[in-house]
């Protein structure tokens, strides 16, 4: 029985794939075993993992009669898992080869129920790699403890739902029926939060053990069948904060992680075009909305912009589109760090150092 089973659904991954594998096979713990899940692809993808699985009995591959998304291939490859531990990798993204050993030895030591690592990205167009600053912030006070809960931080531990920078102990999945839900965008939403929401031990390795290719046009998000899956995927989370046993405790970290993602995005669909923009303000008013009347949003005011969020509440969607009219023609602001005027005039930002004045 291997001690860590690598999840990886694949679907036409070619151009990828050989280097995400060589990773995996080239891992200085051994004792795991790779499951890749192939959704029907139609390019040389299972032609590869053949090579690799006859070169490689760790290697081993699940084919899909029907294409059916990742989600619903990792469901499978967790069902089929002999590991203690479980890990997940996309196709196109890669580990560092001593990724498993470490991951293994300190959530083994500490008896976690998961351990998060860090995150490096590659932009596929240049090569410009960078570490993620701000994954592991709301672990920055415990960082180094062998035993974290997350129900005692009272931060937003939930602000990177990502889930392939963890392992899990399998037998915490099981227990809690932790796993993925069918959703085309936001599918790892639902698995990180719920796993979070019951977890009593996670430990930290502050390493970026793990690559994230990120392509020039990264613009799934910004179809427009799919911005509805974003609120589907945190409303599941939602409601699996609610029904863990440290509710009380978690609720408003989730709340934080919520609102601010949904006005994350409304800004970003807000520059795609009118159909999607109105659509998404309007469900996202009645989700605000709802918040607002189920929960004392003001205790969170400091880790939201708390105005916004009034103004999303009362504001129709015409409305809404006149003051940003008013401040596209004429407006004047501080820039995030107070040290220059902003001006925004016809559209046009022009940044004005602030003069100090000395008392």
């Amino acid at each position: 029985m291997p001690k860590i089973s690598v999840i990886m659904p694949v679907y036409n991954g070619e151009k990828y794939l050989k280097e995400c594998l060589n990773s995996l096979v080239n891992q200085t713990f051994k004792d795991i075993e790779i499951i890749c899940v192939n959704d029907c692809s139609k390019d040389s993808s299972l032609e590869i993992l053949n090579f690799y699985a006859q070169k490689d009995n760790r290697v081993k591959i699940i084919n899909q009669e029907t294409n059916q998304g990742q989600s619903i291939g990792r469901n499978i490859g967790i069902q089929a898992s002999q590991g203690e531990y479980i890990m997940f990798i996309d196709q196109d993204d890669w580990y560092e080869l001593n990724t498993c050993e470490e991951a293994y030895n300190q959530i083994k030591a500490n008896d976690n129920d998961l351990l998060i690592f860090n995150i490096r990205y590659h932009d596929a167009k240049n090569g410009n790699n960078w570490i993620d600053g701000d994954r592991l912030q709301p672990f920055s006070t415990v960082i180094d403890e062998p035993v974290i809960k997350p129900y005692e931080l009272g931060t937003n531990i939930f602000f990177s739902s990502y889930i392939w920078c963890q392992i899990y102990k399998k037998e915490f999945l099981k227990k809690y029926n932790v796993h993925f839900y069918k959703s085309r965008q936001a599918d790892d939403v639902p698995f990180f939060i719920k796993a979070i929401a019951n977890a009593q031990s996670i430990s930290i390795i502050n390493k970026p053990f793990y690559n994230y290719r990120i392509y020039p046009a990264q613009t799934t998000s910004s179809r427009s069948d799919l911005w509805e899956d974003t609120f589907k995927s945190r409303e599941l989370g939602y409601s699996f904060v609610k029904e863990s046993e440290y509710a009380d405790k978690l609720i408003n970290a989730y709340l934080v992680y919520y609102i601010n993602s949904a006005m994350y995005w409304e800004g970003y669909f807000y520059n795609l075009d009118n159909t999607i923009s109105k659509d998404y303000y309007i469900t996202m008013q009645k989700i605000f909305k709802k918040l607002y009347k189920e929960h004392d949003i003001s205790k969170i005011k400091r880790y939201i912009n708390y105005r916004k969020f009034k103004n999303i509440i009362f504001r129709p969607y015409w409305l809404e589109q006149i003051f940003r009219l008013r401040k596209g023609i004429l407006n004047i602001r501080n820039s995030d760090d107070r040290t220059h005027k902003v001006i925004t005039i016809l559209w046009i930002k022009i940044k004005i150092k602030r003069h100090k004045h000395n008392n």
